[in-house]
């Protein structure tokens, strides 16, 4: 069951959480059920043309809340998040996750760049 919360209730009960140390169920549950009133995320969903956007929403010294924004058909490079907890939820459209652990990564490549072989 979905509930309606403001931003300032959201950010409170993140808090709360962040002193738990983000328990998965707990945190888990919250994040599927609560939402936020558009009006609310509107000013938060700034997108540039050419490249995903990350829109800072709150920021303490647990957690950071924002919204990443991608036009269509955009997407961002492959990279961690290695010693960081992260959450994740779509708000509006379709998002695809792919975990690159479940992939075999390719070998370095022997092919060197025109500056590397001095043409």
């Amino acid at each position: 069951m979905e509930r309606l919360c403001t931003r300032s209730e959201f950010i409170e009960q993140l808090n709360i959480f962040a002193v738990e140390d983000f328990l998965v169920d707990e945190g888990g549950g919250f994040l599927r059920h609560s939402v936020l009133p558009p009006e609310q995320l509107e000013p938060f969903l700034f997108v540039e043309p050419f490249a995903y956007t990350r829109n800072l929403i709150y920021n303490s010294s647990h957690f950071e809340l924002m919204t990443v924004v991608w036009a269509p058909e955009q997407a961002s490079p492959i990279h961690g998040h290695e010693g960081v907890s992260c959450r994740a939820r779509v708000e509006r459209g379709r998002l695809r996750f792919t975990n690159m652990e479940n992939y075999p990564m390719p070998k370095p490549s022997k092919w060197k760049s025109p500056t590397e072989t001095g043409s």
